[in-house]
């Protein structure tokens, strides 16, 4: 799935998680009212880079679908990058 808004990728310096992070995949305007469709967004992203949907439901920390669209999600460095290859990263560290 090929997103058509521009969107960022945060990555977040924790390490609760052995070799894995938490990132925040940043997507700009919500592009649906409701909250469960971008929320099934959301999880309908990772599942393309996480290879179904139950893995993507485990991975997602949490989904902003208030203010913004966008989710928090742990992920391991090559599936952030994965992500970045679609969309605009960002690292805050830099």
């Amino acid at each position: 799935m090929i997103l058509s808004v521009h969107a960022c990728l945060f990555l977040l310096s924790l390490h609760v998680f052995g070799s894995n992070n938490v990132y925040i995949v940043y997507m700009g305007d919500r592009q649906h009212d409701e909250a469960h469709r971008v929320q099934d967004l959301h999880h309908q992203i990772l599942s393309d880079i996480l290879g179904s949907k139950e893995a993507a439901k485990k991975s997602i920390l949490y989904s902003y679908k208030h203010g913004f669209s966008g989710f928090a999600a742990v992920l391991t460095q090559s599936q952030a990058k994965l992500i970045a290859g679609v969309i605009m990263l960002v690292n805050p560290e830099q």
